[in-house]
């Protein structure tokens, strides 16, 4: 049994070593340069591939960068090129594509600013230099007409007819006001000393009828000094007493009012005359915020409009949009005019 078992274990390991003989045999046998090759081949495949990946992800960033980044500069380059000629049509060479470039919309939002400042500022100059030739054409020869109403205040004087004289003086002061130095800007307390010389006038034209009353509710220092267009309330406190007061049987008041914020002077001239009618008041406030383009007729504002979009589009045209008139009106219980303005001592 013993001598059987070592035979079987003999015979195992003789097979086993057959066949590891067998296999060195057949591996030696393969050529060393087959199995280079082949590595060689399989390493290019897998190098191709990489190629392919990295090709691929390069040109679809330059897709990215031309469509994102080269495109919308090159429009910004060449509206840049149109806006140095003047080109009227420039904003029709900035088309905002669907996927949306950032850079040229911001780009076409600038532009468009720039375009409103040009705009405001010529008509600006345009209106400037129509009220300077106006008021070229009110001083021909101005000091024979002070000589003028200094005599006839003289002779009123003279003659003991004190109300004439008053009225002479306040009509002089009002002239000299208006023609004799022109100005963008004036302080607050120039012109209200301005308003209580036009309204004695107007007080003796109507015998006396109208009471005016002007309240500074915040500093009045600070108030008085804040700058505004030249010639802003006078028109505002005429509009109030003939189209508000004159029609008026009973005696009339008009008020004026100063509020001074952090930032804004707020100035309300109001009257208990008449009021106007809802429609009216739509279309001034219409006036108001169409200031740009709206030209404002007597029939559709019944006269009322004219001088209030004047004054309006001034102060739109020296400050900005936020700032400008608003009216507000009850009928049969007067109107109110708001003036809002930026606060401005210097």
């Amino acid at each position: 049994m013993v001598d059987t078992g070592k035979k079987n274990s003999r015979s195992i390991a003789g097979g086993l070593k057959n066949y590891l003989l067998l296999m060195v045999f057949l591996t030696a046998s393969i050529p060393l340069v087959f199995i280079l090759y082949n590595m060689n081949i399989l390493e290019g495949r897998i190098n191709l591939i990489l190629l392919c990946v990295i090709s691929a992800t390069y040109l679809i960033n330059l897709f990215l960068i031309i469509n994102r980044v080269y495109t919308p500069m090159k429009k910004v380059e060449e509206t840049t090129e149109l806006l140095t000629r003047g080109d009227n049509n420039l904003f029709q060479a900035l088309e905002i594509e669907s996927n949306g470039a950032a850079l040229s919309m911001n780009f076409q939002e600038l532009v468009h600013l720039l375009k409103e400042s040009v705009d405001r500022e010529y008509t600006a100059d345009i209106l400037k230099k129509e009220a300077e030739l106006k008021a070229l054409q009110s001083q021909i020869n101005p000091h024979f007409l002070y000589n003028v109403l200094d005599g006839i205040r003289g002779h009123a004087m003279a003659e003991g007819v004190t109300e004439l004289a008053e009225m002479t003086e306040a009509l002089s002061k009002i002239f000299r006001y208006s023609v004799s130095h022109w100005e963008n800007e004036v302080c607050l307390e120039s012109e209200l000393v301005n308003i209580k010389s036009y309204f004695k006038i107007q007080q003796y034209r109507f015998n006396n009828r109208f009471e005016l009353r002007i309240d500074i509710e915040d500093d009045e220092d600070e108030t008085l000094a804040c700058r505004l267009p030249k010639l802003t309330l006078q028109p505002i406190v005429e509009n109030s007493i003939y189209h508000g007061l004159e029609t008026k049987l009973e005696k009339g008041l008009v008020s004026i009012r100063t509020r001074l914020t952090d930032e804004q002077l707020l100035i309300e001239i109001s009257d208990d005359g008449i009021g106007t009618s809802e429609e009216i008041l739509e279309k001034v406030n219409s006036s108001f915020r169409d200031w740009k383009t709206v030209k404002t007729e007597k029939s559709k504002t019944a006269g009322m409009g004219i001088a209030l979009t004047n004054v309006n589009s001034r102060i739109k045209m020296m400050y900005g949009e936020e700032f400008g008139l608003h009216m507000y009106s009850t009928e049969g219980f007067g109107a109110m005019i708001e003036i809002l303005l930026p606060r401005n001592e210097k």
